[in-house]
């Protein structure tokens, strides 16, 4: 393995860090705001499903950005997974 290589990003660790810790928001909070099942956001942030144009649009509308903004950092990570798979636990 490379050892230059970057972590790949995780959605879990973009959305707890630039987003629900600086608002300080718990699943609970970010789950009933954006209108998406508790078990469903707690499995986004345990890196268990991926998100979805409509998870995404959901969870822009809650946060107030672009309806597409998740979903493009979800197909930019798995493209980068793709590219480089040595990376994913690096």
């Amino acid at each position: 393995m490379n050892e230059n290589l970057i972590p790949l990003p995780k959605m879990s660790e973009y959305l707890l860090e630039d987003f629900m810790l600086p608002m300080n928001l718990d699943v609970d909070d970010v789950s009933k705001g954006a209108n998406i099942p508790v078990s469903e956001m707690q499995a986004i942030l345990n890196n268990e499903i991926e998100i979805t144009p409509d998870l995404s649009e959901k969870l822009a509308a809650f946060f107030g950005v672009s309806k597409m903004l998740f979903y493009k950092i979800q197909c930019e990570i798995n493209s980068r997974e793709l590219a480089m798979p040595e990376a994913i636990f690096a």
